[in-house]
């Protein structure tokens, strides 16, 4: 029967929770982008929606909700029978006929990654080396990089043309000043955990419900009840966020454990000499 001393008892066991996490990694969404929004102003008010993109371990999937629908619907659809302006018909072009091909490189170097960490911890078992703990580490980091930045910008880099004109999984063009008249927009940005949060208040007059002449007569600032078009004044605030996902949390756990392999009472004594 083989015996095993305690280092590579606890090597083990380490390389087999490290499979465990990976393996969750791969099983988990990776990056997420989430958009939250509410009408406050004009016909739409209440109506709010939830957007989320999340990228996976091998493709991408997005979701769409709308909460409180019924003003929003009502607002469309007598924008459409009201409408003095003309608006040209959208293109239905499709983005999901086109490869990815940058997010999908990052994908397959964070699996790659992976594979390595585990060989380089199943490693450890078999064969001392003095430096294979930090080049597990180096791996690991690595790994964590790519995660928090390669994933945004391969992101960047598959939809440049689409942020170009103001596209976003989440964010439609700035409207044209006829169709909203005194449109503005304000927009801050916020550190979170992993990613970041953009915070922003869009606002002006839908021309679609008013007449010329009562185009004429509006305010830059924001109407008073009674004012010309203080029922056709819009408002809108919303937030976006980007930031990895589960699957980055289980990939920052591996190394966690590996605090297990240190001999405290050793460590304690060598302090104590000095």
């Amino acid at each position: 029967m083989i015996e095993l001393n305690r280092k590579t008892r606890l090597r083990i066991l380490i390389s087999c929770v490290a499979i465990l996490l990976f393996y969750t990694v791969l099983q988990s969404n990776w990056y997420e982008i989430k958009g939250e929004g509410e009408f406050t102003m004009g016909p739409p008010k209440e109506s709010n929606f939830t957007v989320t993109y999340d990228i996976e371990p091998d493709s991408e999937d997005g979701s769409f909700k709308l909460g409180r629908a019924t003003p929003f619907i009502n607002w469309m659809s007598t924008r459409d029978s009201d409408s003095n302006q003309t608006s040209p018909p959208g293109d239905s072009d499709s983005g999901d006929e086109t490869e990815s091909k940058a997010t999908d490189y990052t994908r397959y170097g964070i699996k790659v990654m992976g594979v390595l960490l585990i060989c380089s911890l199943i490693g450890r078992i078999f064969y001392e080396q003095k430096h294979s703990l930090k080049i597990a580490f180096v791996i690991w980091m690595v790994g964590a990089l790519l995660f928090s930045v390669g994933i945004p910008l391969s992101l960047g880099m598959d939809n440049g043309d689409d942020l170009s004109e103001g596209e976003t999984p989440i964010e439609e063009p700035t409207p044209e000043s006829e169709e909203f008249p005194f449109f503005s927009i304000t927009s801050d940005m916020d550190l979170i955990f992993g990613g970041v949060q953009f915070n922003f208040n869009a606002s002006g007059y839908d021309s679609g419900l008013l007449t010329d002449q009562e185009i004429s007569n509006l305010s830059h600032a924001p109407p008073q009840k009674g004012d010309v078009g203080y029922d056709e004044f819009v408002a809108f605030e919303g937030s976006f966020s980007l930031k990895p996902s589960k699957g980055f949390h289980y990939w920052l756990m591996i190394p966690l454990f590996w605090l297990i392999e240190i001999d405290f009472r050793a460590l304690k004594r060598r302090f104590n000499y000095y």
